[in-house]
């Protein structure tokens, strides 16, 4: 038989509200480690989309050769500027050993010049097997060429990977 007594407070134990307490906590470590895989992998693929269409953008300025770049010459650069996380895509000056600096301010028609910047997020990286990417020339046929000077890549054999983290994604040249 149940006795009603006003005085008595119905609530919860002490085991309860820890159980309760340890079960959230679980839960809230779980979800944060999957929101970071998942934010991770969100910034490696548009990374990835970002290198692309710099290659591609590249490419089709190197075609252009608006700075009548002979065959054998770089026309046009793609660098990372890994301080700012940026892709940089840079017309280069005839007969430029240097084909990632840009100079401050209007350039004269000897110097290279910036045509595009676009941004990555911040500690994302690009690699060509275990060599970090600095560069990839163009000559103004489209093909690669190994800038004299640079250590820009010209090996289309290895992809390139781009990734954040422990989350990667491979990108071929062809």
């Amino acid at each position: 038989m149940k006795i009603n007594n006003p005085n008595m407070h119905m609530g919860f134990t002490l085991i309860e509200l820890i159980i309760t307490i340890a079960v959230l906590s679980i839960l809230l470590m779980a979800g944060t480690a999957l929101t970071r895989s998942w934010v991770d992998r969100s910034q490696v693929n548009s990374a990835l989309a970002t290198f692309k269409t710099a290659v591609y953008q590249a490419k089709a300025s190197a075609l252009r050769n608006t700075n009548n770049q002979p065959l054998n010459n770089s026309a046009v650069t793609v660098c990372f500027d890994s301080t700012n996380s940026t892709l940089n895509i840079i017309r280069t000056a005839v007969n430029s050993n240097d084909v990632c600096t840009v100079p401050a301010g209007s350039p004269p028609s000897s110097d290279n010049i910036l045509l595009r910047t676009m941004p990555l997020s911040k500690d994302v990286f690009i690699q060509q097997g275990s060599t970090s990417f600095e560069c990839l020339s163009f000559n103004s046929a489209g093909v690669l060429v190994k800038a004299t000077g640079t250590s820009c890549i010209n090996d289309v054999t290895a992809a390139f990977k781009v990734g954040k983290n422990d989350e990667t994604a491979e990108f071929k040249i062809l």
